[in-house]
C-alpha cells in the first residue's frame, strides 16, 4: 500500500508527464532492497524519504546508515538514486529534476524551491505543466511541450 507521500509524488509525476516508473522495484536479487520508484531504462531510482523533519527512520542513526548502504550498493550497480523529502515533492522541484534526468543537464534547485521562482510553475486544467514566459527565457525550465 502506498504512503501519502508516494501518492502525492505519483500525482505530481503524472501531471508533469513523467515516464512510467516501476513501483517497489527490486534492484538487487540478492537483497530485499527496493526502490520506491524506478525508471528502469535509465537506471534512475526515486527514494521518497518521509518524516525527515520529525525524527523518522530516514534521519535516525541506523536508518540513515542502512539508506546509505542501499544507495552505495545501487551506485555500484550503475544506478543514480534521487532522494526526495516530503517538502521536495512539488510541481516545481520534481519538474526541474525530471528535466535534468531527461536531458542530462545540471540543475539549479534554487528556482524550484518554495519562495523562489517556483510560483511560476502552474498546472493547466488538462494536467500539463505551464511555465510563465519570462521563466522559460531564463533557461533550464521544463515546458508544457516537453516529451
Amino acid at each position: 500500500m502506498d504512503s501519502k507521500l508516494e501518492r502525492q509524488f505519483d500525482r505530481v509525476w503524472e501531471a508533469i508527464s513523467g515516464p512510467d516508473l516501476e513501483r517497489e522495484y527490486r534492484f538487487d536479487p540478492g537483497r530485499r532492497w527496493r526502490f520506491d520508484r524506478a525508471w528502469v531504462e535509465r537506471k534512475v531510482a526515486i527514494e521518497l524519504d518521509g518524516a525527515t523533519w520529525s525524527g523518522g527512520r530516514h534521519t535516525r542513526g541506523a536508518g540513515f546508515r542502512n539508506d546509505c548502504e542501499k544507495a552505495n550498493a545501487a551506485a555500484a550497480l550503475g544506478w543514480r538514486v534521487c532522494h526526495l523529502t516530503s517538502d521536495m515533492v512539488s510541481m516545481a522541484y520534481v519538474g526541474a529534476l525530471l528535466v535534468a534526468l531527461r536531458d542530462g543537464g545540471r540543475i539549479d534547485f534554487r528556482f524550484a524551491r518554495k519562495g523562489g521562482r517556483a510560483r511560476r510553475f502552474k498546472l493547466t486544467p488538462k494536467g500539463r505543466l505551464l511555465i510563465c514566459n519570462s521563466f522559460r527565457r531564463s533557461g533550464g525550465a521544463p515546458s508544457s511541450s516537453s516529451p
